[in-house]
């Protein structure tokens, strides 16, 4: 496959003292913010549109917050900690409510599009079922028929779906959920739809890293420790393409303007047009300096955001060349 040049960097910020695990950007106030969270127990907002300077810090975390989701109209951050909890906070206030109930690390989290239900994903093998006020509202254990047998690793609500979730596990598997009425939909493995019971592998192998969901629900895309990229079609529960990067996959991010995957592994980001399978770019992350793994990645707009695991936020913008 032939590489051309689509990404240019705009910018690097050493935003954090540790990994950046997670990224978004939203208008607030009529601004461009980007929230990071991070390893070193923070969450940080800062203005894009004012010299990336922080707006908000929100540092009540005891340990890594593996995890952030914004619940954008609300104004509130979700996060999922290495202290067996989550927190939501108010954006405004930066007050705080404790989600807890898992046994073991939290290490993902997803709000859905109504912003009246959050999901928590643990090493304990448990999803958690949340309301806004932060009342569990539900448990989906490990020990239901089907249920992930490693840890959840994952976890992503279907745009426009208030009650179907996908989850990815060290168990090498994703699913679909429907967490309303607590039961499987469907089971994927290799990017193929299979029964559960033809799932025996557990050692690791497989263990999915990153999941990401098309804004318009129609693709989904998971990888992990394979180094292969798998996008299925969730209207017909299909595998449209793979990729393999040669290295483990650690974050995940589908364009918003064109069909494009942003793809992090331990050594670089790739740029992939979906329909024609075609690698666009690749980004050498050695640049950054040492422990340059991508832990994260957001779409705004054009702009491609990656957060690495020495600390440091790199910007990139998306230009295809005619």
């Amino acid at each position: 496959m032939s590489t051309s040049k689509v990404l240019t960097e705009t910018s690097v910020i050493p935003a954090h003292k540790d990994a950046v695990t997670a990224l978004e950007v939203f208008d607030y106030n009529n601004t461009e913010v980007l929230c990071s969270s991070s390893r070193d127990g923070r969450v940080l907002a800062r203005n894009l549109r004012n010299n990336n300077a922080i707006i908000r810090e929100f540092s009540k975390h005891s340990f890594y917050v593996n995890s952030m989701v914004i619940a954008k109209n609300a104004n509130r951050i979700i996060t999922a900690e290495s202290d067996k909890i989550g927190r939501i906070f108010d954006f405004n206030s930066q007050k705080s409510l404790v989600l807890k109930g898992h046994a073991s690390d939290v290490l993902c989290s997803s709000v859905n599009f109504l912003e009246n239900k959050i999901v928590t994903g643990s090493t304990d093998k448990n999803i958690y079922i949340w309301n806004t006020q932060g009342n569990l509202e539900g448990v989906i254990l490990h020990s239901v028929e089907n249920g992930h047998s490693g840890w959840i690793t994952c976890v992503d609500f279907k745009p426009s779906e208030e009650n179907e979730i996908i989850t990815g596990s060290f168990d090498g598997t994703i699913k679909i959920w429907d967490i309303e009425k607590k039961k499987l939909i469907n089971t994927f493995f290799e990017g193929k739809l299979v029964n559960d019971k033809t799932v025996l592998v557990n050692d690791g192998t497989f263990s999915v890293k990153a999941l990401n969901i098309s804004a318009d629900g129609t693709f989904c895309a998971y990888g992990g420790n394979n180094g292969l990229v798998y996008i299925i079609d969730l209207n017909d529960n299909e595998m449209i393409a793979s990729f393999d990067t040669n290295n483990t996959i650690t974050s995940l991010a589908f364009g918003l303007t064109e069909s494009i995957i942003a793809c992090g592994t331990q050594d670089k980001i790739f740029l992939w047009d979906v329909p024609t399978n075609e690698l666009l770019d690749t980004v050498d992350l050695s640049v950054y300096g040492k422990n340059c793994e991508c832990m994260s990645l957001t779409w705004s707009g054009n702009t491609l955001f990656a957060g690495l695991k020495n600390g440091k936020i790199v910007s990139f913008e998306f230009f295809r060349k005619k």
